[in-house]
């Protein structure tokens, strides 16, 4: 890392120059640098090795650990499986190694909505990212309309998309967008 403007050496008057000839050794990687991402996952992984994990042969954020699965991604982790006594366990061991926090039960994760039913199934949505594309393509208070359509299509339910004030719109600028869709 090259000497930062404005930085002195105590004891030592450098030049311009001469500061262009020093450079600084650092002790650890910087949160922020472009490698930090890269030096957190290989001092997690050999972490979750000592741990007894044993990394996906498909995924790199997919650890497992008998019936108990891990998953990363950056700094966001889950850990899943059918054992409350095997997780709890591996929790205790994973905490001693990286000081984690216990967030309870999983109901969110990456924008995704989780709900566990009560006969032990689960909804995953993305309501937000869902409502931000329709945001985005005009769409949160579109109206719809029942009419058929004068082209054939193999859909019995299809929906013609018009405008707020049910005139077709001609204008350019405010025509819809079917790539981005």
């Amino acid at each position: 890392m090259r000497l930062p403007a404005g930085f002195s050496i105590e004891g030592l008057n450098l030049t311009e120059e001469e500061k262009k000839e020093h450079v600084l050794r650092l002790d650890k990687n910087l949160y922020g640098q472009k490698q930090a991402g890269r030096v957190w996952y290989q001092h997690l992984r050999k972490n979750l090795i000592k741990l007894g994990f044993k990394p996906s042969e498909h995924d790199e954020c997919v650890f497992y650990h008998g019936t108990t699965i891990f998953i990363v991604y950056t700094d966001d982790t889950i850990l899943l499986g059918p054992d409350k006594k095997e997780i709890v366990s591996i929790y205790k061991k994973l905490n001693a190694a990286f000081k984690i926090e216990d967030q309870g039960e999983l109901s969110d994760y990456l924008g995704i909505k989780i709900v566990r039913n009560s006969d032990g199934t689960m909804e995953w949505s993305q309501p937000t990212l869902t409502n931000s594309i329709l945001k985005d393509l005009g769409l949160v208070d579109v109206k719809t309309s029942n009419q058929p359509t004068t082209r054939t299509t193999p859909s019995l339910t299809t929906v013609i998309l018009t405008s707020h004030d049910e005139e077709p719109n001609h204008d350019e600028s405010k025509s819809f967008n079917y790539r981005q869709v």
